[in-house]
């Protein structure tokens, strides 16, 4: 439940987030946008980071792409997501396909407490590479993160530690 919590909380942050981002765009006076003229509202499909298997979904707005992904870890036993944002740095001529900087938290890894495994809380800053047109979307991206600390019942710690992230989705154009 306490996941369920985590990531209904981290929703709302990332929606606010996201306002407050649009404000600094505004502010900062950036004419460059994302296009969305051509492509889906939405993108459904699979993919994979790091060991976890995940449906996603990706939704190209004007203030960049937002995505969510929820699945299960290789050797997880419970459900694990992320929720992310991309923003275009370089587009490179083609439908919007382009380097992207973003951002995401959620379930970054599968670890092992007490003998228990649990799904491992955090966030990370990502790089990627997106091709889309109105058919398609797909993301390949490396991200470096950490997760939360945590300790145990018999008082072992599981302390915050770099994490690379490394990821590819593939999405078609749902509605």
């Amino acid at each position: 439940m306490k996941d369920g919590l985590r990531l209904g909380v981290l929703a709302a942050c990332l929606m606010a987030g996201g306002a407050v981002h649009a404000d600094v765009i505004d502010w900062m006076g950036w004419e460059v946008r994302p296009d969305t003229t051509g492509l889906k509202p939405v993108y459904l499909g699979v993919g994979i980071t790091n060991d976890l298997l995940h449906f996603n979904a990706e939704v190209p707005t004007s203030y960049g792409s937002v995505y969510a992904k929820v699945g299960q870890f290789y050797d997880g036993k419970e459900v694990a997501g992320q929720i992310g944002w991309r923003y275009p740095y370089l587009l490179t001529g083609t439908d919007q396909n382009g380097y992207y900087l973003g951002g995401m938290l959620g379930h970054i890894q599968n670890d092992r407490l007490d003998g228990d495994r649990y799904n491992r809380f955090g966030g990370a800053l990502e790089l990627s590479y997106v091709w889309s047109n109105i058919h398609r979307l797909n993301a390949a991206s490396v991200a470096i993160g950490a997760g939360v600390e945590k300790t145990g019942d018999s008082g072992e710690k599981k302390r915050a530690k770099p994490t690379i992230l490394f990821s590819y989705t593939f999405g078609v154009g749902a509605f």
